[in-house]
């Protein structure tokens, strides 16, 4: 496996062990091929230009940008049960 991975592009090695490594390759696979259609690159275009001129350049957007284009839904539960409880409540 380590041969492989030198020997190939990033994007084509988890390709290729996407058999033996199944969900590793799947989340891998999502961070590297964001824009898999015309369509996706052509929407982050025009995302990207929007906020470049809502925000008149001010901003680095690309953080941004991923979050927006993207067509992932965050499991808001499991993010809320990995943060720690802040308690807001105040004795006085």
């Amino acid at each position: 496996m380590k041969n492989i991975f030198n020997d190939k592009k990033l994007i084509d090695f988890w390709l290729i062990v996407q058999n033996d490594q199944n969900k590793l390759a799947e989340k891998a696979l999502r961070h590297l091929i964001p824009f898999c259609t015309t369509y996706r690159c052509e929407q982050a275009f025009s995302t990207y230009c929007y906020m470049k001129h809502k925000y008149r350049n001010r901003l680095n957007i690309d953080a941004d940008l991923r979050v927006i284009i993207s067509s992932m839904q965050p499991d808001l539960d499991e993010i809320m049960n990995r943060t720690e409880r802040i308690n807001l409540s105040h004795k006085v």
